[in-house]
């Protein structure tokens, strides 16, 4: 299965939780988040003026879910991050990919 699939049924029905969902570009990011919000998203300036957040609330598992949806630019261009910064996903900061 999914590696998220233990960790989603895991959660208790009344907690509420937080899910970060990264499309490929920017359109495909606006498309997913109108689709899963039935358009009722707010949308803000993320950290790339290319790259805006998109929020909304939906229901999961019995309890509302609260997702933001954003997108990333760019190629790849290797298959591994060359930086030692980001070389161990497990230590990395977030944010700094951004």
């Amino acid at each position: 299965g999914h590696p998220f699939a233990t960790t989603c049924r895991s959660v208790p029905p009344l907690e509420c939780m937080k899910v970060l969902a990264v499309a490929e570009k920017p359109s495909v990011a606006k498309e997913i988040a109108n689709i899963l919000s039935q358009q009722s998203y707010r949308t803000q300036q993320g950290p790339s003026q290319y790259n805006r957040l998109f929020e909304f609330s939906t229901p999961y598992r019995g309890s509302q879910c609260q997702m933001i949806v954003t997108s990333v630019t760019g190629h790849l261009m290797e298959l591994e991050f060359c930086d030692e910064r980001h070389a161990k996903w497990k230590r990395c900061d977030l944010i700094e990919l951004f």
